[in-house]
């Protein structure tokens, strides 16, 4: 007994090792495609005529510290968030692409309208999303010469929060291999969403942002635009009073529909933006495919859309 009982266990502890050596080599198979993934993405970014503007970043990380090895970051040594975004406006890279949210971007928004005075001369492509909806709403309202897309910024580059998919398409979109592309998996909430196909351009980005945009020198225009909105790290009490708020100003009352993105996995937030759809005499929809998720694909602000069947397809202008 007690040799079968010893020969069953060298058995399970064989049988543990040969598990745990192809979690092993499973898991190592994975990094080695994902940093191949990455690099494929630092290549594609590489060959763009693209500069990245720091607001708030940390430059001490490995994301960083590469962009700045392919020269997409001018090192200054002010640390002054207008400074920064001014000296990547005035030069001659098209591209201007954050590297992080940038908190406090909204605070240069008046300081920056005195700075830039020729709105048809600006002729740039800018991308990022959460804080920086601020500088988004700004310029596509301001600059018709300009693209502005939401869409991840270069942070997303880190090992940690990295996926393809969140890149593929936005760098299609700037090597000017499509002039269109779709968007799939927009659910409706509330019956209008159910039977018509809506038409018009989008405007939107962050929540917290864009209610922080009211009685400013670049509030939102929503007056027959299709508004997007996406949050993170705010609980669904607080992004209720926000939506009340918006419709109190009127930001609710003109838009030809309502997309939520990604909020965050509390199941609260659906129960939450499914009632407040019945309060709109509008089309609303919800998705996961743009916001702080594993997905945010690419929204171009002004770009004029089409919704149908839970799609919804850009044109990029």
């Amino acid at each position: 007994m007690l040799q079968l009982f010893m020969l069953k266990k060298v058995y399970v502890l064989l049988l543990c090792c040969l598990c745990c050596g192809c979690v092993e080599r499973r898991t190592d198979s994975m990094q080695v495609l994902e940093n191949a993934e990455i690099k494929e993405i630092y290549e594609r970014i590489s060959r763009l005529n693209v500069i990245t503007v720091t607001p708030g970043a940390d430059l001490n990380t490995e994301t960083a510290q590469r962009l700045k090895n392919l020269g997409l970051i001018i090192p200054n040594k002010k640390n002054n968030k207008l400074y920064d975004l001014l000296k990547a406006i005035n030069s001659e890279k098209k591209i201007i692409w954050s590297l992080r949210g940038g908190y406090g971007t909204s605070e240069l928004i008046s300081s920056l309208k005195k700075h830039i005075c020729n709105r048809q001369k600006l002729r740039k492509i800018f991308i990022g999303f959460s804080d920086i909806t601020a500088f988004n709403i700004f310029i596509s309202q301001n600059f018709p010469c300009c693209m502005v897309i939401h869409g991840p910024t270069l942070s997303y580059l880190d090992r940690r929060k990295f996926t393809k998919e969140k890149f593929d398409t936005l760098l299609d979109i700037l090597e000017t291999k499509i002039n269109s592309y779709k968007i799939s998996g927009l659910y409706p909430l509330n019956q209008k969403a159910t039977s018509v196909s809506i038409s018009g351009k989008l405007t939107g980005g962050n929540l917290t942002i864009i209610q922080r945009s009211l009685k400013t020198c670049w509030e939102i225009e929503t007056v027959g635009k299709i508004l997007f909105l996406e949050d993170v790290n705010e609980s669904p009490e607080r992004i209720c009073r926000t939506l009340y708020h918006l419709i109190d100003a009127g930001k609710l009352s003109r838009i030809k529909a309502l997309i939520f993105g990604y909020f965050g996995e509390d199941p609260r937030f659906y129960e939450l933006f499914k009632k407040f759809s019945e309060f709109l005499n509008v089309p609303v929809y919800i998705t996961d495919q743009f916001g702080h998720g594993d997905k945010n694909m690419p929204l171009i602000y002004n770009a004029q859309v089409v919704i149908n069947n839970g799609e919804m397809k850009i044109n990029v202008p």
